[in-house]
């Protein structure tokens, strides 16, 4: 009896098991009333092991009680002042953030 071979290819693709996690259980940070306007008053940061577009993330703002006083970027978690903080001596203000990532089923992770 004869034999044959054959290639075959198979490609393993990435599933979307594991959601965005914050680097930290919650952010706080301290910032001067006299901080200039643009001054990056607090960062967050997550990481993903999912690979492609299952690990790429963007954070996103749930509810905040600043009143605009800070722009958020959602690509670098970044916030940074947008006005001055001269009144604002002894106010805290509170946000709660979500990590999402980009796959066709995101899966995220929230923190205060």
């Amino acid at each position: 009896q004869g034999s044959s071979n054959a290639i075959l290819n198979v490609t393993v693709t990435d599933a979307n098991d594991s959601p965005p996690i914050f680097t930290q259980p919650f952010y706080s940070e301290n910032i001067a009333e006299y901080a200039s306007i643009g001054t990056v008053a607090l960062q967050v940061s997550a990481t993903e092991i999912d690979l492609n577009k299952n690990g790429e993330f963007e954070f996103s703002i749930l509810s905040r009680n600043d009143s605009g006083l800070f722009n958020f970027s959602a690509t670098s978690g970044e916030f940074t002042t947008t006005a001055d903080l001269c009144r604002q001596r002894n106010v805290t203000f509170f946000f709660q953030l979500k990590a999402e990532d980009k796959a066709d089923i995101p899966l995220s992770s929230y923190v205060n």
